[in-house]
């Protein structure tokens, strides 16, 4: 908070998270005296962030929700407006040049224990006749490659953060698109 506080006075603190990020996030609000606090909700709820929310996001001016269900869910937990924000496609993905496929099975997210990409190396080692991309980045993407290479699975490449234009490209050219996730506010 003092290294923050050489940026402020501020006038709002907008957080994306999960529950224990926006308990954390009121408690710095008021280290800096941030007066208003604005919340995202990207992810699906669960039973625990259900019971966390009117403790979590009660002190928020404004809750946003991602997910049309979590939007419904948190106004009725809060006893008020949540509004519903849906994550739009940039677009760049509706400029797409169709092309021959690059890739047989494609995913896009981060490289997160929740959103399960050693699946995609799972998938891979039973099909080697297939090439597979997982677009993102994140903390497990050393574990994945080590995985690729002790496996030698030479059908996968972890292709890493992408500008959005690359990523519809790359959607276009690929056969299938496999999502991984455990959870996704917005699917």
């Amino acid at each position: 908070a003092p290294r923050l506080r050489a940026f402020g006075p501020f006038d709002a603190l907008h957080v994306h998270g999960d529950m224990a990020d926006f308990l954390a996030a009121r408690a710095l609000a008021r280290r800096l005296g941030v007066p208003v606090l604005a919340a995202t909700v990207h992810d699906a709820l669960t039973p625990r962030s259900r019971k966390l929310a009117r403790r979590a996001l009660g002190a928020y001016a404004l809750v946003l929700a991602t997910g049309r269900e979590e939007q419904e869910t948190l106004q009725a937990l809060l006893g008020r407006p949540v509004h519903h924000l849906p994550s739009a496609p940039a677009p760049a993905f509706a400029d797409v040049t169709p092309e021959p496929p690059a890739w047989d099975v494609i995913g896009v997210g981060g490289l997160l224990a929740k959103k399960r990409p050693d699946l995609f190396l799972d998938c891979a080692a039973r099909r080697p006749d297939l090439r597979f991309a997982p677009l993102g980045d994140g903390p497990l993407r050393p574990t994945l490659e080590a995985r690729r290479r002790a496996e030698g699975l030479g059908n996968v490449a972890l292709l890493g953060s992408r500008p959005p234009a690359e990523v519809a490209q790359a959607l276009a050219r690929a056969r299938v698109f496999l999502s991984t996730s455990r959870t996704e506010g917005t699917p």
